[in-house]
């Protein structure tokens, strides 16, 4: 299967085999006059297939467990997870299984699998954790790197940032899969900001707290809030 989707851009063009035996998964890319073959990942799988979804997401069957699985780039999200006041890193793997490690050498596994993973002080304790979105788009946040808890909500996008700038910590702002933005900062009843949009990120673009957004319009508009209510167009891309 060659994945054709618009999601992972790393990923167009690659083509994805895998070994009923070994659970391994390769991705093979034409560069031209050569090919380059990667091992992409190393499961406990006993892969029966490969399939896509309407959009070209990339998918790998178990026939061990019976389970679907999407294939995914994820990239390193930074925080201080033990709160020594160094940074620390973590990731999802190909199939989306989370990882992080403490000491830049040793990774640790958190049970779960999501297709998004982002980093912050959810529960304010000065350390950082780790929240992420289900592939259904249901969200779940560890705050002890151990197990996840969902909160309510469906999001295609998670990001998070000190958007009421109340506590010393994160909340949540996303986009649903029509492109609506919303955000939280409870962790728990979500507010939906006016407009559609294809991608946010969140930064203290005013120079005041708390943490403003902008986002980009379909048609390559640029859009910025300070007030997670009214938004500015501040320019379109070239």
């Amino acid at each position: 299967m060659v994945y054709r989707g618009k999601v992972f851009k790393s990923m167009v063009g690659l083509y994805f085999y895998g070994d009923f035996c070994t659970g391994r998964i390769w991705g093979l890319r034409n560069l031209g006059t050569t090919w380059e073959n990667t091992l992409l990942a190393d499961t406990p799988f006993q892969i029966t297939s490969f399939g896509e979804d309407e959009a070209g997401q990339i998918y790998v069957t178990d026939f061990l467990t019976g389970s679907i699985y999407r294939i995914m780039v994820q990239p390193l999200v930074a925080g201080d997870f033990d709160g020594d006041g160094s940074s620390d890193f973590a990731s999802l793997n190909v199939l989306g299984r989370i990882f992080y490690t403490t000491n830049l050498s040793a990774f640790a596994n958190v049970p779960g699998v999501l297709s998004q993973l982002v980093s912050g002080d959810f529960n304010f304790d000065g350390s950082a954790d780790l929240a992420g979105l289900a592939s259904d788009g249901t969200i779940w946040v560890s705050t002890d790197l151990t197990s996840f808890t969902p909160i309510p909500g469906i999001l295609s996008s998670l990001i998070s940032g000190d958007f009421n700038s109340l506590r010393g910590g994160d909340e949540f702002a996303g986009l649903a899969l029509d492109g609506s933005i919303w955000f939280t900062t409870n962790l728990n009843t979500w507010t939906n900001i006016p407009g559609k949009l294809t991608n946010l990120v969140p930064g203290n673009y005013d120079g005041a707290s708390p943490d403003d957004l902008v986002g980009l319009a379909m048609e390559g508009s640029l859009w910025l809030t300070t007030d997670l209510l009214n938004w500015t167009n501040i320019g379109r891309l070239p």
